[in-house]
């Protein structure tokens, strides 16, 4: 991860604690840095420690095409991440970093049967959940974010908990398709400072033009599979 370094002489000592923050390497209370993160924001080492000792960081709310705060004074408000609780101290799984999927099937309109797919698509992942023992919640993907919210309370997913699991019919110019999987959660990238990130990259699979609702159904459904295969595997 690539970590673009700056730093400054903070003007009130008295704001700051005096643990060193995890970078890498160990950063002195008040170092500032910006990381590649939503929002891209410069982040302060805050010195004020975890429960592991580790200095937290605070993020200033000053955008990093911005010169950096020099002194709390220059801090501006921020909205809290939403994210999901500490990980269980027996927690192994990559799964265990969540508290349920939200998951949803998008269509293309370029391919006529991939509606009907995505249904059966759906009646797979839920099936697999269930095996999986796991909360989920069925959204749609133009749903309002309250409505999503909803959903997640309803299944026992906490605000912030959820991993957005999506699988989308993409279409190609030359009449051949794919279908993309997209897994993300919010993280912590850093002791303090949460920001959405892929749980796992890649896995596309490409058909070509005359597949048919059956090939991407078992398709999706292998890829279902595979994906589930990785959260519930101890690492």
């Amino acid at each position: 991860m690539a970590i673009f370094l700056g730093s400054t002489v903070c003007a009130h000592a008295a704001d700051f604690g005096d643990a060193d923050c995890a970078a890498g390497a160990k950063m002195k209370p008040k170092s500032v840095m910006c990381i590649p993160r939503v929002p891209r924001n410069w982040i302060v080492c805050s010195g004020v420690p975890n429960a592991e000792g580790e200095g937290l960081w605070k993020d200033t709310g000053v955008p990093c095409e911005q010169p950096p705060p020099k002194s709390p004074a220059d801090y501006r408000p921020v909205a809290a991440v939403l994210h999901p609780p500490p990980l269980a101290p027996d927690a192994k799984r990559v799964i265990d970093q969540f508290s349920g999927i939200f998951f949803h099937c998008t269509p293309t309109a370029a391919v006529s049967w991939t509606g009907d797919a995505c249904a059966e698509i759906t009646e797979e992942f839920a099936r697999q959940a269930k095996a999986a023992s796991f909360p989920y919640a069925l959204v749609d993907a133009a749903e309002a974010a309250a409505a999503k919210e909803a959903k997640g309370r309803a299944a026992g997913i906490p605000p912030g908990g959820e991993m957005q699991w999506t699988l989308t019919f993409k279409t190609a110019e030359s009449g051949e398709f794919s279908l993309h999987p997209a897994l993300t959660g919010v993280v912590e990238m850093l002791p303090g400072i949460w920001t959405p990130q892929s749980v796992i990259i890649g896995g596309d699979v490409y058909f070509e033009s005359q597949a048919t609702s059956e090939d991407a159904v078992g398709a999706a459904k292998q890829l279902l599979k595979a994906d589930f295969d990785y959260l519930l595997a101890v690492h």
